[in-house]
């Protein structure tokens, strides 16, 4: 390792603290304009008032799941999100008459409110019993409350009863109460199943562009569902239709051409409800607040369709121009601290730091600290299970520890990089007491290496098989990556001359790269940058030219 060069060539300065603060300062300047613009108001059509309809109602916050047993939502935490959505609505929908939900009535009435009131059916014929005899109970004793009862949510969709059987529950619901009656699935259901609507005083039909099977753009989300409207009507002429379901995600996966996010998610509702009020629709929409765990059934994007988050935080205003990323100042400060880290770590080493390596080390450590700061984000969005969390911290640990292999590595002599190069079946070797220690750095960047392409091969495996509920990990893998190549043009990195363990893990990542954008599709973007990380992932390993990198490399 050399000490780095006070000199000049040709009157540039070479001096590294000076080279140092200037890559930090551009480089700082690069992040925050990128990430300024990512994270700048667009301006949007004004929803046409701020008071909606109606909107879907589930009391569960961040630590509750219908799914926990014996978990009754206190009244109290029911009626401060009634007090908080009387705010902007005159009525919401309930999809349940237990685990606390049989307040809701009560305490609707209290706040003037309106209820949609639902029970749950679904296999068990004693819980369906317990749903129903809730809602005929509820809607005779808040029959000035209760707007209409809806007697199950997407049964057929499920698969969870016949449509005769649930006509029977419908017709022995009807002759109970004293309030309209309805049932509630997608559009397509009612379609298969259009005798059910002689058994309703009303069609509840869901229409979620972003979920049918050919997922619709935003920008053609609200027109579908406009037409979908006509379709229903055509077929169920004289009848009332109520769009009991609509909405858009604002985080989770892409599929094809539809995009999640908060500026999409605000564009959907501003433009859905200027359309129903021209077209005098009833609605209701998906829905108040964010449901975690809903993650369990649909992946992030099924705990993402709130207008407000888990803490009761609106997501966006229906006025006025809305923020993709309103907290990109705290992820270009983590993109600053991992320049500062990369810069100042070639200082320690005493890397040779020219004005352009400078900028393009503060460069790299932008990326990186970045893509750190977004798998955080990722966490608190996406993890369900203690599992998820650990190998978040697994993917940022990776991200570090590939950025401190490529710098320790910058700062050796070229043969002594070589010389250190371990590949794949010498990890595995070592693993199994066969070999003897070799260099340590070698031997991390070989291990490292090999758990990064491993993960990557079995999450692009199920991203190609089950993709649905499954989101584009690209902020885990681009850093190492970048890492890796920079690696393999200091000649520190195992070649495909050196095993075929390489040369076979690489051609199985870029196979499944290639199996997995042909079933997304190239709308996909999200798709387009996941395939296109793999492809960096497999490239290090690839038998092309990196000499004339690997002498810019070198240390002086």
């Amino acid at each position: 390792m050399s000490a780095a060069s006070e000199t000049s060539t040709g009157g540039v300065p070479r001096r590294p603290l000076l080279a140092a603060l200037a890559g930090l300062l551009a480089a700082g300047l690069v992040g925050y304009g990128a990430w300024a613009w990512i994270g700048r108001p667009v301006p949007l059509v004004d929803a046409p008032t701020e008071r909606l309809r109606c909107v879907s109602y589930a009391p569960f916050n961040q630590d509750q799941s219908p799914f926990q047993e014996g978990l009754v939502v206190p009244p109290a935490q029911i009626r401060t999100d009634l007090q908080a959505l009387s705010r902007m609505t005159s009525c919401v929908r309930t999809y349940a008459v237990d685990q606390g939900l049989e307040a809701v009535p009560a305490i609707a009435r209290e706040l003037g409110l309106k209820v949609l009131l639902g029970a749950w059916i679904g296999r068990d014929p004693v819980g369906n019993e317990k749903q129903i005899a809730g809602l005929i109970r509820l809607a005779n004793e808040h029959p000035d409350t209760v707007r209409a009862v809806i007697v199950g949510n997407e049964v057929l969709l499920r698969r969870e009863q016949p449509p005769h059987g649930l006509a029977e529950l419908l017709q022995r619901v009807k002759a109970a109460v004293p309030v309209e009656v309805t049932y509630a699935d997608v559009w397509e259901f009612w379609e298969k199943h259009a005798a059910l609507a002689d058994h309703v005083d009303f069609v509840t039909v869901h229409i979620l562009p972003f979920w049918e099977d050919h997922p619709i753009a935003i920008r053609h989300a609200v027109s579908h569902v406009s037409d979908i409207v006509d379709i229903v009507r055509r077929i169920f002429a004289g009848k009332r239709i109520l769009i009991g379901e609509t909405g858009w995600p604002s985080a989770g996966r892409m599929r094809e051409g539809a995009a999640p996010g908060r500026v999409n998610q605000a564009r959907f509702f501003r433009e859905f409800m200027a359309m129903a009020e021209r077209r005098q629709l009833d609605y209701n929409l998906i829905e108040a607040f964010d449901q975690p765990w809903k993650r369990h059934l649909e992946g992030t994007v099924g705990g993402q369709w709130g207008l407000f988050d888990t803490h009761r935080a609106a997501k966006f205003p229906l006025l006025g121009p809305v923020s993709e990323e309103p907290h990109w100042r705290w992820i270009w400060g983590a993109g600053l601290a991992g320049s500062l880290a990369l810069l100042g770590g070639a200082l320690a080493l005493r890397l040779r730091l020219d004005l352009a390596r400078a900028l393009a080390t503060g460069l790299a450590g932008q990326v990186l600290g970045a893509l750190v700061a977004l798998q955080i984000k990722q966490i608190r969005i996406a993890a369900v299970e203690p599992f998820d969390v650990a190998m978040a911290v697994a993917g940022i640990a990776a991200t570090a520890a590939a950025a401190c292999c490529a710098l320790l590595a910058a700062g050796r002599a070229p043969h002594e990089r070589r010389a250190a190069v371990v590949p794949f079946v010498g990890v595995l070797a070592l693993l199994a007491r066969r070999a003897t220690r070799r260099d340590a750095l070698g031997l991390a960047i070989a291990a490292l290496r090999l758990c990064v392409m491993v993960a990557a091969a079995s999450t692009a495996l199920a991203l190609a098989i089950d993709p649905r509920y499954r989101d584009f990990p690209t902020a885990v893998y681009l850093g190492p990556a970048i890492a890796f190549l920079a690696l393999r043009a200091m000649g520190a990195l195992a070649t495909p001359g050196d095993g075929r363990e390489e040369r076979g893990l690489a051609a199985l990542v870029l196979a499944l790269a290639a199996i997995g954008l042909a079933r997304e599709g190239l709308a996909n973007q999200e798709a387009l940058g996941w395939c296109a990380t793999l492809a960096l992932l497999a490239l290090a390993d690839l038998p092309l030219r990196f000499s004339a990198w690997r002498r810019r490399a070198a240390p002086g």
